[in-house]
């Protein structure tokens, strides 16, 4: 629940609103320290920090154990976050460059007073207040340490984790680019393009990026980033371990983004032969293609010779326009089919999916084109859901192209559900069988669907919960394992008995989770995934592309919108 909104409205955090995005940190600005990094880490030549950084998973859990201490509600705990921070506003102002002379700790008090407050607004779902906060606290890190760089301050060496958080609230938000451009913003010392990368019209593929908006640089700077960070942050390390331990979420992101960007490479000769992933890492470096007209690739002449700083700045204004929200143009010779979900839709970052139209007697290939909102549940897709999840998939869909246009998009959203959701509703009593939990689930999941099919004059295509893929009884946790693999089973059952007869308004299902299925006599439902098409346990990899395409073909949803 978020806390009244006429308490909210009278301080100073509702000035935000009218802020969004648009933070003056473009200025040309020299920034201290060799550092690299990916979110949330500090980087350094010499050692590998992981700072505090935003941790929404813990930021919730929390709060709730705060409001339990105290006999409080979640909705009171919320009100009571502002209110602080809002007390350090009217004692300390607004940051200005001119209120120099006030103490460092008055704006220590600030930094944590816009986190504060940033977090809070993000947990009950006023996004854009909450990057205006985070965008705030990292101006304030990024000033003090310019100021008092040789003054020793513990305090101001975090600009980076300052950085990171705004980094990723422009990720949840729904302008990931943003998030990225910042990090390389700082990471390059206030400079978009230190090596003032010029794009040759030999050297598409070679070269950065394009420069003509479409994306491909920083596609292609976030593949690089793996095996960078990968080498600088070993699973082995110190902070490695630590990682895994405090920021469970965000490591099993990178893992599972690893698998994709590098996984494992068939040889030459294989390919087309046997099931297999091909390496996100080959998509864009035109690497290995079983067709070469799949390859990712700048699809215009109009900015070649252009630099990447050119480009970025691009990225900034067109963000910074309310009338020019849309995506950048394609980056791939086939239109696109945008995926938008939980991160399951990663699985089919950047494949082409051939589907065969019988009526036509040809085959469309569509470009899969990855939007994910990290962390939606099936449930948070309600009307009334005020959680930053919700308003991430809308700000998503607002961001399609054609909205005037029937289109369609590939939805995933469930496995986390089962993972972790409907379970707990169960133990308190919510519901009398675990049947009830997923039916409901199910069908309110469906509906909502279906609402926003109307709302953004869509086709919607359900992808069902992938099975988890084996593990060993040793490995502990088997109980709950078994659990979540009769959860998803019931999931995908109700799913395809809802969406048998049509009754959900332009919206089909992509029945292929039996094709998934690996014998499994260790598992309580009988199977387990496919070792094809495991990525790292829990999703799927790529090898799945051609069973999406033909449940496109045979999903009873129409072709012409594709």
């Amino acid at each position: 629940m978020c806390p009244d909104e006429g308490k909210y409205n009278k301080c100073e955090l509702a000035k935000s609103e009218t802020h969004g995005i648009k933070i003056p940190l473009l200025e040309k600005r020299r920034f201290g320290g060799d550092c690299v990094g990916c979110w949330s880490l500090l980087v350094h030549t010499e050692h590998i920090i992981i700072a505090a950084a935003m941790n929404y998973a813990e930021d919730r859990l929390d709060r709730r154990a705060r409001a339990d201490e105290a006999g409080a509600t979640v909705a009171e705990e919320i009100t009571t976050d502002l209110e602080k921070a809002h007390d350090v506003f009217k004692i300390h102002g607004t940051f200005t460059v001119a209120a120099s002379t006030d103490s460092v700790d008055s704006f220590l008090q600030l930094i944590d007073a816009h986190e504060l407050a940033g977090r809070t607004l993000r947990d009950c779902g006023q996004i854009r207040q909450s990057v205006f906060h985070f965008g705030m606290a990292w101006k304030i890190c990024h000033w003090l340490e310019k100021q008092h760089h040789n003054d020793n301050i513990n305090e101001t060496s975090n600009e980076w984790k300052a950085v990171g958080d705004y980094a990723q609230i422009c990720e949840i938000g729904g302008f990931p680019e943003i998030g990225i451009l910042a990090l390389l913003y700082y990471r390059c010392r206030g400079s978009l393009d230190p090596y003032n990368a010029i794009v040759e019209e030999s050297c598409q593929v070679e070269s950065t990026g394009c420069g003509c908006g479409c994306g491909m640089a920083i596609l292609k700077l976030s593949c690089m980033s793996i095996p960078y960070l990968s080498t600088l942050l070993p699973p082995s390390s110190k902070e490695g371990k630590r990682m895994a331990k405090e920021y469970k979420s965000h490591n099993a992101y990178l893992v599972f983004i690893r698998s994709l960007v590098l996984g494992e490479r068939i040889k030459k000769h294989r390919v087309g032969k046997v099931i297999h992933h091909t390496p996100i890492w080959d998509t864009v470096f035109g690497l290995l293609h079983e067709s070469e007209e799949d390859a990712l690739t700048c699809q215009s002449d109009a900015q070649k010779g252009k630099s990447l700083s050119h480009y970025f700045k691009e990225v900034i204004r067109d963000c910074s326009n309310k009338s020019s929200h849309i995506l950048p143009q394609s980056i791939s010779p086939h239109p696109p089919i945008y995926v938008v979900g939980d991160s399951h839709v990663l699985s089919l970052a950047w494949q082409t999916l051939r589907i065969n139209d019988i009526n036509s007697g040809t085959y469309k290939q569509r470009t899969a084109t990855p939007f994910p909102a990290t962390g939606v549940k099936a449930f948070h897709l309600r009307s009334s859901t005020q959680f930053f999840t919700h308003y991430n998939l809308h700000a998503l869909l607002r961001r399609l192209p054609n909205q005037d246009l029937t289109r369609t998009i590939i939805l995933s959203a469930g496995e986390i559900d089962c993972r972790e959701g409907i379970g707990g509703t169960l133990l308190k009593g919510y519901y009398s069988s675990c049947n009830d939990a997923v039916e409901d689930t199910v069908r309110k999941y469906l509906s909502a669907a279906s609402t926003i099919a109307l709302k953004y004059n869509l086709q919607v295509l359900i992808m069902p919960v992938a099975p988890h893929a084996y593990r060993s009884i040793k490995n502990g946790k088997s109980v709950g394992r078994a659990k979540r693999r009769e959860t998803m089973y019931l999931w995908n059952k109700v799913l395809r008995s809802e969406l048998q007869a049509s009754k959900w308004t332009n919206v089909f299902l992509l029945d292929y989770e039996e094709s998934l299925q690996y014998q499994d006599h260790t598992s309580p439902v009988g199977y387990s995934l496919n070792p094809c098409y495991n990525a790292d346990y829990t999703h799927t990899n790529n090898a799945i592309v051609p069973l999406v395409a033909e449940a496109i073909q045979n999903s009873g949803c129409d072709l012409n919108f594709l």
